[in-house]
């Protein structure tokens, strides 16, 4: 799927837009996509996450969550990026506690899910940020959070830092169902792209697909075009 790029005032978040908005419409795509690419197995767990910083990555994985919890599906979102977490701010939520507060045994499972304001979506917080986050995140405590999940949600989101930042978009990705790489638009150069396709291939991890974030220029009529057709 493809995104337009959003003015700083605009909102972020698409539970509060009219719903023949085209951002809204957008995301509603990108849902379905992900859906179709994986027919014979829905996914349960999906891993969102970028080649480098800024490109977008909180952004498109809270929203993905908010259409997944619009369709009516039992949505959580973990913000598993403990270097520079995001998601809380999306939500205006607190990080006191998380999900670090849980992996160094802290916190229970249950003391650390915190509701989004949206129906049926449920995030779990990145909490402090820890000393060492490789270790946290390679641990088999993380690895069963995600599975204990499984069973209680219909989907789950994780927001992952950088594949050229840190390990852990790998390490997640090998425990879920797919990867979507988010891109942004006029900065990754198709070598760049293509180093990271080859740096996932390596980990056996299923790309879903991509996301180009942040289109500017002639593509946008696309959205303008919907928006007067929804209207009509």
């Amino acid at each position: 799927g493809s995104l337009i790029l959003l003015k700083k005032r605009e909102k972020k978040l698409i539970d509060v837009m009219d719903p023949r908005a085209p951002l809204k419409e957008a995301f509603r795509t990108i849902r379905n996509s992900i859906r179709f690419a994986t027919l014979d197995k829905p996914p349960k767990a999906i891993v969102v996450t970028s080649s480098i910083e800024g490109e977008g990555k909180s952004f498109v994985a809270s929203n993905i969550a908010i259409s997944g919890a619009l369709e009516g599906k039992k949505v959580l979102l973990i913000d598993g990026d403990l270097r520079r977490p995001g998601v809380a701010n999306y939500f205006a939520l607190t990080s006191k506690s998380g999900l670090t507060n849980f992996l160094v045994g802290d916190a229970d499972i249950k003391d650390i899910q915190q509701p989004s304001g949206v129906d049926k979506l449920s995030i779990i917080p990145t909490g402090p940020i820890p000393p060492d986050p490789a270790k946290l995140v390679e641990s088999k405590k993380m690895h069963q959070l995600v599975k204990d999940m499984e069973s209680i949600y219909d989907l789950i989101i994780i927001d992952s830092p950088p594949l050229l930042a840190a390990s852990a978009a790998v390490v997640y990705g090998t425990w879920t169902d797919g990867m979507l790489i988010v891109v942004e638009s006029g900065r990754a150069s198709r070598r760049h792209f293509s180093d990271i396709i080859e740096l996932v291939n390596k980990a056996n991890i299923n790309v879903i697909g991509a996301v180009l974030n942040k289109v500017v220029g002639r593509k946008t009529a696309y959205y303008y075009y919907q928006y007067q057709y929804y209207r009509k």
